[in-house]
């Protein structure tokens, strides 16, 4: 995946500041699978390891990383974090897109050899779950999230940012998940699993039926399917 050179960038779920009285990362990727990531890819000769996303409504970044513990774990382990809030960002044709012509993404993203998508598995009322095809909207910037929450725009702008931003891996973070009220107010569940594939269609899917679903119940993965970006 990760050749000698490369940067990669790994993309968790940094999006919204854990609820008082929640255990730490009930919503966001645990720092333990960055840090794993990053050593690996390091390991394997990568030039950089960047982890970095754009956090949720008013929630700034920088105090994000900071706070969660991410910037200082990840930079331990050599590797670097940025903010999306605070990059630039590329306008970009999407190819054969079905709902989105152009869009504006992150330059570093973009910019990137490979991207590595590190969602946390969580319950969401956007679909059925946040998993790796949720977890990618981050990289719009924020100021255009909100109207996009529609049922099913979202599922068809999910896949066509997948047309620009191809994850080479997709790593599930279920070392602590959800049930109930996701994404944020959920009753949080010790799962202690993680589940990784090449094939975002087929990891999502997979992820689907291991909390109790069938993959036909997360909508993207139908579009998703048919738009050849892979299987389930």
């Amino acid at each position: 995946i990760v050749k000698k050179g490369d940067i990669v960038l790994l993309k968790p779920n940094m999006g919204y500041v854990t609820p008082e009285g929640k255990p730490p990362w009930t919503c966001t990727t645990d720092y333990m699978v960055l840090v794993g990531l990053t050593e690996l890819f390091l390991e394997a000769g990568a030039r950089k390891v960047i982890t970095g996303d754009g956090c949720g409504h008013w929630v700034d970044g920088d105090w994000q990383f900071k706070q969660t513990g991410v910037k200082e774990a990840v930079e331990k382990a050599g590797g670097e974090v940025c903010y999306f809030d605070k990059e630039d960002y590329v306008l970009r044709k999407v190819p054969r897109g079905v709902i989105l012509r152009e869009q504006w993404l992150p330059k570093i993203c973009l910019d990137a050899d490979v991207i590595v998508n590190v969602p946390k598995v969580k319950p969401t009322r956007w679909g059925k779950f946040t998993l790796g095809y949720k977890n990618m909207f981050g990289c719009v910037p924020v100021d255009e999230r909100i109207p996009w929450h529609r049922i099913p725009e979202m599922f068809y702008l999910l896949v066509d940012l997948f047309k620009l931003l191809p994850p080479a891996l997709t790593v599930m973070d279920g070392l602590l998940s959800q049930e109930g009220p996701g994404p944020r107010y959920g009753t949080p569940v010790e799962w202690g699993v993680i589940i990784m594939g090449k094939d975002p269609v087929a990891t999502e899917a997979v992820t689907m039926m291991a909390v109790g679903h069938e993959p036909y119940e997360q909508s993207v993965l139908s579009i998703a399917s048919k738009a050849e970006q892979g299987t389930m």
